[in-house]
């Protein structure tokens, strides 16, 4: 009776995080991704948490218990990256990430002790890139895209560089942010764990969270460090250096993060390979080759899309990546 309880928790967990827009397929495999993050009673009580924000009054009541021990609770799952607060017109209030961009990352953002991590990025693998129905979900399932791809900022010139509106640069969201949080890259950390470590060695303390997003992650477990602009900035260019990938929030001002993706671990560009016809992941508004008449502009930016798009062409060490 114990483990019909134990599962009856988790499942209904699953259906919770299921009102999302962005959902997530019940597995057997996702059950056991959700034991790692959850304890039962933690499952227990997310469940009944809403979808919007909400403030500590509302949770006390929908958990049946005193303000006073709701907010331990609130601030213990804060700790554990499973809320995120914020304050509003003085209040504080809370919500639930969804699964990605949210909770499923937030675990691999810095390295812990409390739960264990490569048995969790394996977890990862088998439900991302074995069984794929959340990979599908996530980046088809609606005709609006989760994330968006950052124009290439160095390969621009300067001439044609008043044609890339503002929101499409990622040195202007670094410039209009309020807090900037840089955590370890989730995907190079998990396929790390599963054996697979990134083929061209790309930096790991690149990913990027904004505003009250990288607040609540710093002041609550340290699953990101607060840093300045110019941090920020070298942050980016160290991942232009190593010819990554800007995706971020589809949202035209204050997206949550900004990811800095090599194609052999992040998902969203490997599913722009496998799945290359539905378009995984919204372009830029401008068509980066109408941009660029330099010929060794031009040429940078195509060696950059060939080289995450089509491993298959390129070539590390002498030797070709298929």
């Amino acid at each position: 009776m114990g483990h019909l309880t134990a599962r009856d928790a988790y499942r209904n967990l699953s259906d919770r995080i299921n009102w999302f827009t962005q959902g997530a397929p019940q597995s057997e495999t996702l059950y056991k991704i959700l034991q790692v993050l959850f304890t039962e009673k933690e499952a227990k009580w997310m469940a009944l948490l809403p979808v919007r924000p909400f403030n500590l009054k509302r949770a006390a009541r929908v958990w049946n218990t005193t303000e006073a021990k709701a907010e331990k609770v609130l601030d213990h799952l804060c700790e554990k990256a499973l809320l995120v607060d914020s304050w509003h017109n003085g209040e504080r209030q809370f919500v639930m990430p969804p699964p990605m961009a949210g909770f499923i990352e937030f675990a691999l953002m810095r390295t812990r002790g409390d739960i264990d991590q490569k048995y969790l990025s394996e977890l990862y693998y088998q439900y991302m890139n074995v069984e794929e129905d959340f990979i599908k979900d996530l980046f088809f399932v609606t005709e609006t895209k989760l994330g968006r791809v950052f124009v290439q900022e160095p390969v621009l010139l300067n001439d044609k560089a008043n044609h890339i509106l503002d929101y499409e640069r990622a040195t202007h969201i670094v410039e209009e942010a309020e807090y900037i949080g840089i955590g370890l890259c989730y995907c190079r950390h998990r396929m790390y764990h599963v054996g697979h470590p990134c083929e061209i060695n790309a930096p790991w303390d690149v990913c990027m969270t904004f505003d009250n997003v990288a607040r609540s992650l710093a002041e609550h477990g340290d699953y990101c460090k607060l840093v300045s602009k110019e941090e920020a900035m070298d942050a980016l260019e160290r991942s232009y250096a190593a010819n990554l990938v800007q995706i971020g929030e589809n949202v035209r001002e204050h997206p949550a993060f900004i990811c800095n993706c090599c194609g052999c671990c992040c998902e969203a560009l490997q599913a722009a390979r496998k799945f290359s016809p539905m378009q995984p992941v919204a372009r830029p508004t401008i068509f980066r080759s109408r941009l660029i008449t330099n010929a060794s502009a031009a040429a940078s930016a195509r060696r950059s899309a060939r080289f995450w798009l089509f491993p298959w062409r390129r070539t590390i060490t002498g030797k070709s990546i298929r």
